[in-house]
């Protein structure tokens, strides 16, 4: 079967050749058709009976997807939660058909937010008509994994803050990791002039308030000044179980984005830019926060709106702005529109940042939108082709509010869209991310190496690279960083019988020409030294190259056993179990004992003398050749037997 791909290698001179044309995959940013047939989830029995808007959305450690927000039954709006299974179908071991309403004081109750414990169990939060103090007050449920409410959470499941006179309401929640529950949102107190406060509670993992935050389990704060408003829309809990609150203030110059970090015992945390407090503004226009996410080093990155314009802006840990993103700190999008605004942003298990929200092509109808950002800030361009995708998914108007991460990249983005009769419905997407995968071959040949990623011959050294869609269509590519070595440098230097291959650090066998190349025993050394004439090679091997060199001829090799008596040279003891002692009638100028391969393992020079003694007591036993240089050039070779 032919396979599709592409190929390149980038050499030293960062030349790319492109062996094989592109072939273009189903690139991020497709809707995933194996979730709920197309992609898009959420028409449900709810839609029949009234407005229903999503706001919020968490996964499950089993992958299950719970979405939150409210339902209108009939008179009243009450919170509404939805679980649907990974193939995006309602999961019917959540309140039998995936759905659940909670209803408050047979009041209007509205969710904007869910987490999940790590226990499993679900924790909704917003606000309800509470019917005692004739106002609306902060509103918490938490539901068992099969969607009842926890009768270990405040008795009925259901639990309240109230701030004091004025309507209050709860748009964040975190769970921190002691089980302790905090919720953020907004209080409209009643001083004069009437403002707008930021308000967060903190409740027991049992549902009551915690009287160790703040003294009363409430705490509430006038960061913009008497007389300007101060929102919060987001809560997060740092590892070291400091609190941040994200959201907004109003002042002279307009909206102000505004993180808020408190210690753990609800007291501003004065190591937070001075006084617990941070605001910002891009280039002296309005800006907003509405969500906030964490990275994994604590940088703080936030996602709203400023000029029209979807916003992410990125905090240092000590509240300062973080130049490394982007730049200079924030990210502005556009999708063409005339209105822009981000409402939820996640983080990709890659570290890649996801804000979602809304943009409105200017006349026309808002659209789910997204992004894909680097983690400098820049977009991520195998995202949609550009970074950035929309999605209409009615007629009229499609508004995304949450959108969270699975565990395998892909991204399941909420909100809902608008019927005619202006009542909304749940709308749930996923999107194929396709983090793109890379793996990496490694190799190394003599002359040529057969790929059999794409079926070619590969002659030269360096990084090839190969394109194939993974199992979701999308980029997967594959990386061969290959070495190809040349063949060795064969050539011998000759002095007498002493015959040196040129090349070091390779492997050598010696082998007789006159003998059909047979190898030579023992000849396994750089340098071999012949005991007789003939005609000799070296087969020589490194990095799994082999070659041979041309034969060398040695001539005129004699092995000299002259009886003491008959010879000028005399050596005795031979045999010897330890030293030798050799004599000359004329002064000796170097003597060399090799193996009998011909490896040199001992060698004297400038001696000078008539007379030398070696001691080979140290030398295994065996046949050793001994080399006599004196200093007429006359030369004479000689066995040893040690024993």
């Amino acid at each position: 079967m032919q396979k599709n791909f592409s190929i390149f290698i980038l050499s030293i001179s960062i030349l790319l050749i492109e062996f094989i044309p592109t072939k273009t995959f189903a690139q991020a940013g497709n809707l995933d058709s194996s979730f709920h047939f197309d992609g898009i989830t959420g028409l449900t029995y709810w839609d029949t009976y009234g407005d229903t808007r999503a706001q919020s959305i968490a996964i499950q450690m089993d992958g299950k997807i719970v979405v939150a927000g409210f339902h209108k039954t009939g008179t009243y709006y009450a919170f509404a939660l939805a679980r649907y299974k990974t193939d995006g179908t309602l999961d019917s071991t959540f309140h039998s058909d995936g759905l659940v309403t909670t209803g408050f004081y047979a009041s209007d109750s509205k969710a904007y937010s869910v987490a999940i414990q790590p226990d499993g169990k679900i924790v909704a939060t917003g606000y309800c008509y509470h019917t005692v103090y004739g106002q609306n007050v902060f509103a918490v449920a938490r539901y068992n994994t099969d969607g009842t409410l926890d009768a270990t959470f405040n008795i009925d499941g259901m639990a309240f803050a109230n701030f004091g006179s004025g309507d209050q309401n709860a748009y964040g929640v975190a769970v921190q990791a002691d089980g302790k529950i905090v919720v953020a949102g907004t209080g409209t107190f009643n001083p004069t002039p009437v403002d707008n406060y930021i308000c967060v509670a903190r409740f027991t993992s049992t549902g009551s308030l915690d009287l160790t935050f703040s003294g009363n389990g409430l705490f509430s704060a006038l960061t913009s000044g008497a007389g300007y408003d101060s929102y919060a829309f987001d809560v997060e809990i740092q590892l070291n179980q400091k609190i941040l609150i994200a959201g907004s203030i109003t002042s002279a110059t307009g909206t102000k984005i505004a993180i808020l970090r408190l210690d753990a015992t609800g007291n501003f945390d004065n190591s937070f830019d001075a006084n617990g407090v941070v605001t910002a503004q891009i280039n002296n226009i309005s800006s907003g926060a509405n969500r906030m996410c964490l990275q994994p080093d604590q940088k703080i990155l936030v996602v709203g709106g400023s000029n029209n314009k979807q916003m992410v802006m990125r905090f240092n840990t000590n509240g300062s702005i973080d130049s490394t993103f982007d730049a200079d700190g924030y990210v502005l999008i556009d999708y063409g529109s005339t209105s822009n605004n981000g409402y939820d942003i996640a983080l990709a298990p890659d570290g890649k940042i996801i804000p979602a929200g809304i943009m409105n092509p200017g006349g026309g109808n808002y659209d789910f939108a997204l992004s894909r950002l680097n983690t400098d800030g820049s977009f991520d361009l195998s995202f949609s082709g550009d970074g950035k995708m929309t999605l209409s998914l009615s007629t009229l108007d499609d508004w995304c509010y949450g959108v969270a991460v699975q565990s395998d990249g892909k991204i399941v983005a909420t909100g809902h869209s608008v019927s005619a009769n202006l009542e909304g419905s749940f709308k749930t997407v996923r999107i194929i991310s396709c983090a793109t995968t890379f793996s990496t071959e490694t190799a190394s040949e003599c002359l040529q190496y057969y790929w059999d990623q794409t079926q070619q011959t590969l002659t030269a050294s360096g990084n090839y690279y190969v394109t194939y869609p993974n199992a979701e269509g999308c980029d997967s590519i594959i990386t061969l960083n290959l070495t190809i070595y040349q063949l060795p440098n064969v050539s011998v230097t000759q002095t007498g019988n002493i015959l040196t291959a040129s090349l070091s650090g390779a492997t050598y066998q010696w082998l007789d020409c006159n003998n059909n190349n047979d190898p030579i025993p023992g000849a396994t050394n750089q340098t071999y030294v012949a005991t007789t004439n003939g005609s000799y090679r070296v087969e020589i091997t490194k990095n799994g190259c082999t070659d041979y060199s041309v034969c060398k001829t040695v001539t005129g090799v004699g092995i000299n056993e002259l009886p003491i008596s008959d010879s000028e040279i005399q050596i005795y003891p031979n045999p010897t179990s330890g030293f030798i002692n050799i004599q000359s009638e004329n002064l000796l100028e170097k003597i060399t004992v090799m193996d009998i391969s011909g490896r040199k393992i001992f060698a004297e020079e400038n001696i000078s003398s008539k007379e030398i003694s070696v001691d080979l007591s140290a030398f295994a036993e065996g046949i050793y050749l001994l080399q006599i240089v004196n200093v007429k050039g006359g030369i004479v070779f000689s066995k040893i037997l040690k024993y």
